[in-house]
């Protein structure tokens, strides 16, 4: 495989080579597909959950090539007409040899969906897809299903984002996916979220379409000194030095949130120092806020008094337990009780400030953190 210019991916999956650890996370989900057991896979966003996903598939597809997997990520999806749209762009001709026309598969399988063909405006390639009517989308999402069951094949599909179902107009979805899920025999599914309280009360209620149906695995921050050993290797082979208390530092400056750390290491894997010390790790520290800085300040400019006001209260906590309490509220000079729970709410719906399992609240993004700890 051809050497990375940079080996701290921020984005997507390349192999094992540039996947730091999460071996006994990988190895639990793969030994729960692979018993036929469906998967619910919980973290906060940007811990690496997506790229843990395409590693584990990655893996049982070295391991058996025959098995068919399948990601997709419905966080931009606003109802069940465009979650099927996407659905079915990703599985459609996928498990049909070379011989087999799409289009007339298509047809003869997804009866309820109307194919659309466009012309590629920069290509001038045809473009092929679905158009789903809002009546018929579950029997749509239905007719996947089936194509995926009646195919013969083991097949892995990875929902990304699950939780966004529950903003469907369409309160069923939830109940028609698992009364559909549970029978099938070669489909295997992992459930994936970065909103900790809606996905636990998905999956863990009693109340819930989904209760106890899957077994479930959280991931949190990679260890300390995995990271550090890891990280470290790509520096050695270019004959340089990451300290081991550079390392530790910069991974504390953001909690050791996955893409944050990628982020730094990226930077500094391409800076000239030989010797990395804390000092360069403050150098890209102010680097990347400085990246930012021209995004934060139009967010903050487009955010009311208030809301700015109890970010920067957060920011400077770190973590707050009672955001209500009468003491934060004197310190920071914030408004009354009543008025603090709305803007709290509407931050953590915006997804800038994030509720914890332990409740307390932090700002989600950790550079934004940083970046209002020094306004």
């Amino acid at each position: 495989m051809k050497e990375l210019n940079n080996p701290f991916l921020t984005i997507g999956y390349q192999s094992p080579d540039y996947f730091c650890d999460r071996n006994a996370e990988s190895k639990q989900i793969i030994q729960n597909l692979q018993g036929g057991n469906n998967v619910t896979l919980i973290s906060p966003r940007r811990l690496g959950k997506s790229a843990l996903i395409k590693h584990v598939f990655y893996q049982m597809k070295q391991h058996d090539p025959s098995v068919f997997c399948f990601y997709m990520d419905i966080y931009p999806t606003k109802n069940l007409e465009q979650f099927v749209q996407l659905f079915a762009k990703e599985v459609l001709g996928k498990l049909e040899s070379e011989g087999e026309k799409v289009l007339k598969k298509a047809l003869t399988i997804f009866q309820s969906l109307r194919p659309v063909i466009s012309i590629d405006p920069y290509s001038g390639s045809p473009e092929f897809s679905l158009s789903v009517e809002s009546s018929m989308a579950q029997q749509s999402l239905e007719s996947i299903l089936d194509y995926l069951e009646s195919s013969g094949k083991r097949c892995y599909v990875a929902i990304d984002e699950f939780q966004q179902i529950l903003s469907y107009d369409d309160k069923n979805t939830e109940a028609f996916l698992r009364s559909k899920v549970q029978f099938l025999q070669n489909v295997c599914f992992i459930f994936a979220g970065s909103e900790q309280h809606l996905m636990s009360e998905m999956f863990m209620s009693p109340e819930r379409p989904f209760y106890r149906s899957t077994s479930t695995v959280e991931i949190h921050e990679i260890d300390k000194e995995v990271y550090g050993q890891f990280a470290n290797r790509f520096f050695l082979a270019k004959d340089r030095t990451l300290t081991r208390e550079a390392f530790d530092y910069l991974y504390d400056q953001v909690d050791g949130q996955t893409w944050f750390v990628q982020k730094l290491l990226s930077l500094l894997y391409f800076s000239d120092d030989k010797l990395i010390d804390k000092a360069c790790v403050n150098r890209i520290v102010d680097l990347a806020l400085q990246e930012q800085d021209s995004s934060f300040k139009y967010l903050c400019h487009h955010l009311s008094q208030n809301q700015v006001s109890l970010l920067h209260a957060i920011a400077m906590e770190g973590r707050v337990y009672q955001p209500y309490g009468k003491d934060f509220i004197r310190k920071y000079r914030l408004s009354t009780p009543s008025s603090l729970k709305a803007t709290l709410k509407t931050l953590v719906e915006q997804q800038l400030v994030y509720s914890c399992l332990d409740n307390s609240f932090i700002v989600y993004d950790r550079f934004f953190h940083m970046w209002l700890r020094r306004m």
